[in-house]
C-alpha cells in the first residue's frame, strides 16, 4: 500500500501520545508490598522513623479547657443586702433580662403606668418582647412576677419556643410545664405563685448552664451578702448571679478562673438597706449579740442573735433601761422627742429628776425581774388604779388634746406621792410608768359618759400603740368599778378597743 505524507505524519503523532500514555500509568501505579511487610502490626520502636503515638495528647484535650468565658453579674443587692426572700418584682425582672439576654434595643413598647423617667424605664421597654405587658396596656411594675411569667420570659430569652397547636397549648401553664421538662424548676411548682429573688437565679442559672463553682466561692475571703449565709440553700447560684468572673468548662463542671472574680468588698460598720439593718464587725462576721452595742459615739440595739439592729423609729426594753430607735439605726442620746427625754447613754427619762426616782420606786414596788414586759406593765396598772380616788384639778380646756407635759409631771408626782387624784393623776401616773417600760404611751384629754353620769364629763384616760394598733387604758374607770361593785371582769378598761370599752369616750 502506498502512503502518502499525511499518512506517515498522522500514523507518527499516534505513536507518540501512546508512549506518553504508558509512561504516565507507570509513574501513578503503587509499588506492590512484601507480603511479610503487610502482616506485621505497626511498631514505633522498629521502625527506622519514629511514629507518632496514637494516644491522645494530654495537652491537647487540656488547652480548649482552659479557654476562659466571662460571666456576667446580672442580680444585685443594695448596702450589702441580697433580700434572697423578698418576692422579685416585674420592674426588676425586665432588667435582669436586659443583663441576661441583652435584647434588640429596636423592640420597643409604651406602658400606662411606666413613666420615662422611671427608673426601669429603659429595661421595661427594651425587654418588651421577653416580658409584655397586659393587654390594656399596664405593665405592673411593682407587682411581684408569678412562676408562669418568669418562665415564659425566660422561654423566649434562650431561643426556647413553645410548641402552637401541640398539647402543650391545653395545659394550664405551657411555660412552666416546659421550664420542668428543661430541669429549670420543681416539676411541682404552681404557676401562680410568686419567684423570690434566691428563686430566680436559682432558675436562671440552670437555664443559662451556669454551674457554680463551689470550690471557688468557699474559698473567698470576704462576705458578698450580709443577709446570705454560706449555709442558705441559694448561696452558690446567689454568689454565681452576683459575681462578675470568668471561667472555664473542667471535668466537674464550671472553674472560676481566681484572678478574675470581680466584687467590692463589703466594709466594716452599720450597713442598712430595706428596712435591714446589721453590723459587720472588723473581722468579717456578723455582731449577733442582743443587746446594746456601741461603737465611738454611737450604740445600736441588736434585736437577736440574727444580728438584726432596730432601726424603727420607736422604743424599746433593754434590761431596765428604754432607749429610742432612730431610722438610722442608732440611738437617741442627749436630745427629746416630743415630751420623751432621753439622757447621755440614751435612756429614758420624764425631764424631772424628782420624778424619775418616784416612777422607778413605784416600778419597782410592784414588778419582779422574771416578769414579762406585759406582765409588768399590767402590774403597774393595778397598782395606780389602787389609789384613793380625789377630785383635786380643773378640768383642762377642750382645746388641749393631751395632758400637757408640764401638767403631766405635777399630776404625776402628786399621786405618787399622796396616793390620791383624780382621773388626770391616774393618768399622767400610768402614763410615765409605761413609757418607762418602753411602752409609746399618751395622756389623752377628752370626756367620758359612765355610770356616773347619764352625760359625757371632763374626763383623762391613756393610749398605748400596740403593734400598730391604739388601745385605751383607763385606771381610774376601773377604781371606781371597785369602790361602785362593778365587775372590772365584764367593765375592763385595760388594753380595750374604744368600741369594746365600758364608757361612752369622746377625745378632745
Amino acid at each position: 500500500m502506498q502512503l502518502n505524507g499525511k499518512s506517515v505524519l498522522f500514523a507518527l503523532i499516534l505513536l507518540l501520545l501512546a508512549l506518553c500514555l504508558t509512561a504516565c500509568m507507570e509513574q501513578t501505579a503503587p509499588d506492590p508490598a512484601p507480603a511479610a511487610a503487610q502482616s506485621e502490626p505497626i511498631n514505633a520502636a522498629s521502625s527506622e522513623e519514629p511514629v507518632q503515638s496514637l494516644q491522645p495528647d494530654p495537652v491537647a484535650e487540656v488547652q480548649p479547657q482552659l479557654e476562659c468565658t466571662l460571666h456576667p453579674a446580672y442580680m444585685f443587692g443594695q448596702n450589702g443586702f441580697f433580700f434572697p426572700d423578698r418576692a422579685l418584682t416585674r420592674a426588676e425582672t425586665v432588667q435582669v433580662l436586659v443583663y441576661v439576654f441583652e435584647p434588640a434595643e429596636d423592640v420597643q413598647a409604651e406602658y400606662t403606668d411606666v413613666e420615662e423617667d422611671s427608673w426601669f424605664y429603659p429595661c421595661v421597654t427594651a425587654a418588651a418582647g421577653l416580658l409584655p405587658g397586659d393587654a390594656d396596656g399596664a405593665f405592673r411594675p411593682y407587682d411581684a412576677i408569678t412562676l408562669s411569667e418568669f418562665a415564659a420570659a425566660i422561654c423566649r430569652g434562650t431561643g426556647c419556643r413553645l410548641p402552637q397547636g401541640s398539647a402543650a397549648d391545653v395545659l394550664p401553664d405551657a411555660a412552666v410545664h416546659y421550664a420542668a421538662l428543661f430541669g429549670w424548676i420543681d416539676g411541682t411548682a404552681s404557676g401562680d405563685q410568686n419567684v423570690t429573688r434566691a428563686q430566680a437565679v436559682q432558675i436562671l442559672n440552670r437555664a443559662l448552664g451556669r454551674t457554680p463553682d463551689r470550690t471557688a466561692i468557699d474559698a473567698l475571703d470576704e462576705r458578698v451578702f450580709l443577709d446570705v449565709s454560706p449555709g442558705h440553700e441559694a448561696y452558690y447560684d446567689i454568689t454565681e448571679a452576683a459575681l462578675e468572673h470568668s471561667c472555664f468548662e473542667g471535668e466537674d463542671g464550671e472553674c472560676w478562673d481566681g484572678e478574675s472574680v470581680f466584687f467590692f468588698p463589703l466594709e466594716p460598720g452599720l450597713h442598712m438597706a430595706g428596712g435591714n439593718a446589721l453590723y459587720l464587725l472588723d473581722d468579717g462576721s456578723i455582731l449577733t449579740e442582743p443587746g446594746l452595742f456601741t461603737e465611738g459615739r454611737f450604740t445600736y440595739l441588736v434585736a437577736d442573735d440574727n444580728g438584726q439592729i432596730f432601726a424603727d423609729e420607736a422604743l424599746h426594753l433593754v434590761g431596765d433601761q428604754v432607749v429610742f430607735c432612730k431610722r438610722d439605726g442608732t440611738i437617741l442620746k442627749s436630745a427629746r422627742r416630743y415630751d420623751y427625754y432621753f439622757d447621755e447613754t440614751g435612756s429614758y427619762s420624764t425631764g424631772d429628776a424628782s420624778l424619775d426616782a418616784l416612777v422607778d420606786a413605784a416600778i419597782a414596788a410592784c414588778t419582779t425581774q422574771d416578769m414579762t414586759q406585759k406582765e409588768k406593765l399590767r402590774a403597774c396598772y393595778e397598782y395606780v388604779r389602787a389609789f384613793k380616788y380625789l377630785g383635786r384639778n380643773a378640768a383642762l380646756p377642750r382645746s388641749v388634746k393631751t395632758i400637757p407635759h408640764e401638767n403631766a409631771v405635777e399630776y404625776a408626782r402628786k399621786i405618787f406621792e399622796t396616793g390620791k387624784g383624780d382621773c388626770y393623776n391616774f393618768a399622767a401616773s400610768f402614763c410615765f410608768l409605761a413609757r418607762a417600760l418602753g411602752y409609746e404611751a399618751t395622756a389623752v384629754v377628752g370626756s367620758c359618759g359612765y355610770a356616773w353620769s347619764y352625760s359625757a364629763i371632763a374626763h383623762g384616760w391613756v393610749e398605748i400603740i400596740m403593734d400598730g394598733e391604739t388601745y385605751l387604758f383607763d385606771p381610774q374607770i376601773e377604781n371606781y368599778n371597785l369602790r361602785a361593785g362593778i365587775s372590772n371582769a365584764t367593765h375592763s378598761a385595760y388594753c380595750v378597743s374604744y368600741e369594746s370599752a365600758p364608757g361612752r369616750y369622746y377625745k378632745n
